[in-house]
């Protein structure tokens, strides 16, 4: 029973100590200075368009991506960049880009830069405080801390609409060429997951199995 006991305590302890990495670890979005476009097209669904000097916000890094103060995090839309939000859902849209979008960390991306594709907008909450989060998957290309984030992240901003109804009555309800703008209040931009964690928490699974199979022959 000891050597049960044992192996549980390992298995808890590693993806504890793995959760705990990944949380510490992030960049945090502070809110934007400006806003972004959302344009009916009918039918509940919409196209997005950012400022043409891009969507400014500042952020901050903490764990092993520390920063002692907040720098510019600017995301961009190229030229020729559309970005479509089809409606899967009450208060879900899928989001499709037809190129990529730029982002930068700190002075002309001096702390981190990349890519981003965003992936789907959803509302959490059907009345009273709503939150409606805007996720992207992020290829980081450069920056001081590209070597300890690694080569893949992901951002998931909260955005808001100023309104008192949902995102769902609000967005779902454009008509076509009726526009809504809405500001980045918050963020977090965290690591994908590395393999390296994976494997740790793999090897306590298996060091349980070995347990109880001992366990079993006695």
């Amino acid at each position: 029973m000891r050597k049960i006991l044992l192996a549980l305590s390992v298995l808890v302890a590693m993806t504890t100590a793995v959760s705990t990495a990944t949380a510490q670890n992030q960049i945090t979005l502070d809110g934007s200075s400006n806003s972004m476009t959302f344009t009916g097209t009918g039918g509940g669904n919409w196209t997005l368009s950012l400022p043409s000097v891009g969507l400014k916000d500042t952020a901050f890094g903490s764990g092993t991506l520390y920063t002692s103060t907040s720098y510019p995090f600017i995301i961009t839309q190229g030229a020729g960049v559309t970005i479509t939000g089809t409606e899967t859902g009450p208060g879900v849209w899928n989001i499709t880009q037809s190129g990529a979008l730029d982002f930068s960390f700190g002075t002309g991306g001096s702390l981190l830069a990349g890519t981003l594709q965003l992936v789907d907008l959803t509302q959490s909450g059907a009345t009273g405080s709503f939150n409606d989060n805007l996720a992207a998957n992020m290829v980081i290309t450069g920056g001081s801390l590209a070597s300890i984030l690694g080569p893949s992240a992901i951002l998931d901003i909260t955005i808001d609409f100023a309104k008192t109804a949902g995102v769902a009555g609000v967005l779902g309800n454009l008509t076509s060429g009726q526009t809504l703008g809405a500001n980045i209040s918050d963020g977090e931009l965290t690591p994908t997951a590395e393999p390296v964690s994976m494997v740790l928490v793999g090897s306590g699974l298996v060091l349980l199995g070995g347990f109880v199979r001992r366990r079993r022959r006695v």
